[in-house]
């Protein structure tokens, strides 16, 4: 027996009694144990929303572990299986607590199985790609790991018209730019370049001046360049929104909030990213969903 499978039959010993209870809980404590930005939204939603919303969540966290922290392929491909008998692809019942409220969150919102297997497809590339030659290859990268989970939250949260599935997809890109500036010096740990090569050469930064962590004069412009790459996607994103869906994506744009910080602490602190990735406080963070959470509210007030 795997230690994957392992694992999982002994959390299907445990959710034996209660497993709705259980696998709630367990999703729900991946979430704050990840202490991601996205908790500081989840918290505005109802319960329905929440609860679908740390599901999906909760799958995305355990198989970007497999990939990173895990380097486990096996590992992966068991959480691609999972995903396909949570939505009714594959034979069988689900088989952990993740694919049971995945599949919960499925049935009772439209989310769509394609997105979710992008997100796995574009985590398998983190255990075989170690570069990006061009923005266009960098850029397919971030559609599949962080713009599908866009596509999917948009369907828990509901939306209007067919201009939000592009708003999400922009967003998704600058976000997961702004975690690949953050990251810079952690993936490079790993063997990880992820600027892609073409934007390295017009600044002269090599993959040695990476990997060794060098914050040169040329280093820190080319994450000027970037920054600047992923400023003019928020700003497409945003304008983008149909004023139909603005109520409606409020914990989106409570993640734009966010993320727009985050990318301003970065460029903050563009030579001591090398040794320390920049964070937002929490009382920032706090600050900012609460102001984001009443623009969307009160937009006269706003």
């Amino acid at each position: 027996m795997t230690p994957f499978h392992l694992r999982q039959r002994l959390l299907r010993l445990l959710a034996a009694e209660h497993p709705g209870d259980y696998a709630a809980a367990y999703c729900r404590r991946l979430v704050r144990k990840s202490r991601s930005n996205f908790s500081y939204a989840f918290v505005f939603l109802p319960l329905d929303q929440k609860d679908a919303l740390e599901a999906v969540y909760a799958f995305c966290r355990v198989v970007d572990d497999a990939a990173d922290q895990q380097h486990d392929a096996a590992a992966l491909e068991e959480w691609a299986q999972e995903l396909a008998r949570a939505f009714g692809r594959a034979p069988g019942p689900v088989r952990t607590p993740v694919g049971e409220r995945l599949h919960a969150a499925a049935t009772q919102f439209p989310i769509r199985y394609d997105d979710l297997a992008r997100v796995v497809a574009g985590v398998r590339r983190d255990l075989a790609v170690t570069r990006y030659q061009s923005w266009d290859e960098l850029r397919d990268y971030c559609e599949h790991v962080a713009s599908a989970v866009g596509l999917v939250c948009i369907e828990i949260f509901g939306h209007a018209t067919a201009r939000t599935r592009a708003y999400a997809t922009e967003l998704g890109v600058a976000m997961q730019l702004t975690n690949i500036l953050r990251d810079v010096a952690a993936d490079a740990r790993s063997g990880h370049i992820y600027l892609p090569a073409d934007d390295r050469a017009r600044f002269g930064v090599s993959d040695d001046d990476v990997l060794e962590r060098r914050c040169t004069p040329s280093f820190r412009a080319l994450m000027r360049f970037e920054a600047a790459r992923a400023r003019a996607l928020y700003a497409a994103a945003r304008g983008g929104l149909d004023q139909a869906d603005r109520h409606r994506l409020f914990v989106a744009e409570i993640m734009a909030d966010i993320y727009q910080a985050l990318l301003s602490e970065i460029l903050l602190h563009e030579c001591d990213i090398m040794a320390v990735a920049p964070e937002l406080r929490r009382r920032r963070k706090i600050a900012l969903a609460m102001r984001s959470w009443y623009a969307s509210h009160h937009p006269r007030a706003a």
